[in-house]
């Protein structure tokens, strides 16, 4: 992808911003007071900028800033306090966010604390044993070893639920897609879409009394869930 002019960039490059922000050559206080103010919404002027409590009790500001395209992320976190930067660019195409989970080891290296390793997401890993053509028994023990092996793999509700549905419409493979969404609710109890997302394989898979239980779980968790209701009136299972 190429935007407008075929701009690129470099780490370099964003590096070069980084310390252009410091001072007033760029951009004047005033302006950065305002673009860099801690704030409850999720982004302003591009930031997401808060507050993080150090041991000591000290607290610190953390900028951070991301960006990308089919193709292509990118993420940069700054602490001016400590005058750091973490910038990562990267040409994947993987659906799965982990630059986060990069830059809060490195802060902890850097600030001399324990880190842990960022784990492999749970679902590119069946997602891979899935176009191997792990099918039915073989991606359940493949589906067991992954949520065994927390230390190894991290369970994110929302790559679940897409895999979960690239099974289901994609593959036409339901039962797959029932496993996928049985390991979703089971790591996410409380997350009525999750029971959702199940309650529909189970449909399309038809068996409806799982479906029915599944829905009504949903609507449990969430009263205002319209499509849990929807179905429940069209397959005459309000109550």
């Amino acid at each position: 992808m190429s935007p407008a002019g075929g701009l690129f960039s470099t780490i370099r490059d964003v590096y070069r911003f980084d310390r252009a922000l410091y001072g007033e050559a760029l951009v004047r206080q005033s302006s950065k007071d305002r673009i860099f103010a801690t704030r409850s919404v999720a982004t302003a002027y591009g930031w997401k900028t808060s507050e993080e409590l150090r041991p000591n009790g000290a607290r610190r500001k953390v900028l951070r800033t991301t960006g990308g395209l089919p193709g292509f992320q990118a993420l940069m976190v700054r602490i001016p306090s400590e005058d750091r930067v973490i910038i990562f660019l990267s040409n994947t195409r993987n659906l799965v966010w982990r630059f986060d989970d990069f830059a809060v080891a490195i802060n902890h290296i850097l600030d001399g604390e324990p880190y842990s390793m960022p784990r492999q997401s749970a679902a590119e890993a069946l997602a891979g044993g899935m176009h191997r053509g792990l099918r039915n028994d073989a991606l359940r023990e493949l589906v067991g070893r992954v949520r065994r092996d927390t230390a190894t793999y991290s369970l994110d509700e929302a790559e679940l639920n897409r895999l979960g549905y690239y099974a289901l419409y994609t593959l036409k493979a339901a039962r797959d897609a029932v496993q996928i969404f049985e390991t979703n609710v089971a790591a996410f109890p409380k997350s009525a879409n999750a029971y959702d997302s199940l309650g529909e394989a189970y449909l399309v898979a038809g068996d409806t009394a799982q479906a029915i239980l599944n829905y009504r779980k949903s609507l449990s968790l969430n009263p205002q869930n319209s499509n849990a209701t929807a179905v429940l009136k069209r397959l005459g299972a309000t109550r």
